[in-house]
């Protein structure tokens, strides 16, 4: 942006502000009807969550079987992540978000009528289509909208799970999410008549001061190693949480002879325990800063995973010992996992962002890959060692454990890439929406004076 450019027409400038605010308000309205689908399918994932590690095991699926479902899901993710991120980008968020939410519903409803490993195999195919890239472009369709305030509460809502109901619901908001682009050109189109009204157009002010609004941070080498690093505690975290998921109903089957009753309980505790811990994170950030909580909770989170799985006795003590160390550890993951996403939505421009969460969700997809190949792996193999260390199928929880504490060493390094302006990202949001308000009323009057 050049600053002579700005001064030279400030009543075009504050004009586009103007119709820019009109048309966020109008647009985040918009938003509501893919937020109560996101919402919607959380149903779906929370009937299916409880009894999917168990019905594997009644098909006589082994843990190494069990991973491999996990391996093919999230390397068609890997694959197919970037692919919906320039859809988004280059065609509309509808179309992302209605091809992935549609290949959800017709994975889930072939693995429940599966029969043998390979159907399995054939619905996780299709699942990878669907399942998690719905996730990362619900969240990349509604946070390109939302103040970066809200984007917790965002990720509060968002579920890995089919539903039928979401889909009709959303094909027939179709309109909310191509009305953006007309009235972006429409806006656009507004804005050169009236320039042409006064002063001869400048082609290149024009663009600048168009460009300005709509990618006002262009992501300099210190942002892209800034995402990096961040998206490399994302792929830590992503391994760490399922490696849990994955190998907890085996570990607790193994040991406690528990079916998916008890288990069931465990994943309702674990669930309002995630739900407090993402909506009282923006608060500890806030009071205690945002390093040094999510320093905490990753520090916190790789003693726990050592603990946890270290109690393997089927004694009072250790089964309470192990579901507290668990439940907490769950809750660390999904805390950490929408914290990170939301500093990491952060730090390149809007004119990159679908692309940014289709590298999110590939960076998410290779931890899940290392998770499903390498950690079903070494449980299978660990359930027979002699060793102290790691037996009982520990081993894979407690590397896991130690790529938590590691994380923050990846976050002391990120906060040391990070930008004056993008530590104030809400407060400089804010201002900027104070100033645009204040240049509003100013040409309104500058007008009615006239």
């Amino acid at each position: 942006m050049v600053p002579d450019a700005r001064a030279a027409s400030p009543q075009m400038s504050a004009h586009m502000r103007a119709q820019k605010t009109r048309l966020d308000c109008k647009d985040r309205r918009g938003t509501r009807h893919l937020t109560v689908v996101v919402w919607l399918v959380t149903i779906g994932g929370n009937l299916q969550k409880p009894v999917i590690s168990f019905f594997y095991l009644k098909l006589s699926m082994s843990a190494i079987e069990i991973g491999r479902v996990g391996f093919i899901v999230m390397l068609v993710v890997l694959l197919g992540s970037p692919v919906y991120g320039y859809l988004m980008d280059r065609r509309s968020a509808f179309l992302a978000v209605l091809l992935s939410l549609s290949m959800c519903g017709v994975g889930c409803f072939l693995r429940g009528i599966a029969t043998d490993v390979n159907m399995v195999y054939l619905a996780a195919f299709i699942l990878g289509l669907g399942s998690y890239s719905f996730e990362t472009m619900a969240l990349a369709a509604l946070s390109r909208f939302a103040s970066a305030d809200f984007r917790y509460r965002i990720a509060m809502g968002l579920c890995i799970a089919p539903c039928l109901v979401g889909f009709l619901w959303l094909l027939g908001q179709r309109e909310k999410f191509v009305s953006l682009e007309r009235e972006m050109g429409k806006m656009e189109q507004s804005s050169n008549e009236e320039a042409s009204e006064e002063d001869p157009p400048n082609p290149q002010e024009q663009r600048n001061s168009f460009m300005d609004i709509f990618d006002t941070k262009r992501p300099s080498e210190r942002d892209w190693s800034r995402f990096f690093l961040l998206s490399c505690i994302l792929l830590f975290n992503s391994f760490t949480s399922t490696t849990l998921l994955t190998l907890w109903p085996l570990f607790v089957n193994f040991h406690f002879k528990w079916d998916d009753n008890q288990y069931s309980f465990m994943l309702l505790l674990s669930s309002l325990v995630s739900a407090v811990c993402l909506l009282l994170g923006p608060k500890f950030e806030e009071s205690f800063g945002s390093l040094q909580t999510r320093m905490v909770v990753s520090v916190l989170g790789g003693f726990l995973s050592i603990i946890s799985f270290s109690m393997q006795q089927n004694t009072t003590q250790s089964i309470t010992i192990h579901v507290i160390s668990t439940i907490l550890l769950i809750g660390c993951c999904t805390f950490l996992d929408a914290a990170i996403q939301s500093a990491a939505s952060l730090c390149l421009g809007i004119s990159l962002h679908g692309r940014q969460f289709g590298i999110l969700a590939t960076f998410n997809g290779m931890g899940n890959i290392l998770a499903n190949l390498l950690s079903a792996f070494l449980y299978q193999a660990s359930l027979d060692s002699e060793f102290g260390f790691g037996a009982g199928g520990a081993l894979p929880l407690f590397i896991a454990g130690m790529l938590m504490l590691a994380n923050v060493v990846l976050l002391v390094l990120a906060e040391m890439l990070k930008s004056p302006t993008a530590g104030d990202a809400v407060v400089s949001e804010q201002g900027d929406q104070r100033r645009v308000g204040r240049q509003i009323k100013g040409c309104e009057v500058a007008e009615a004076r006239e």
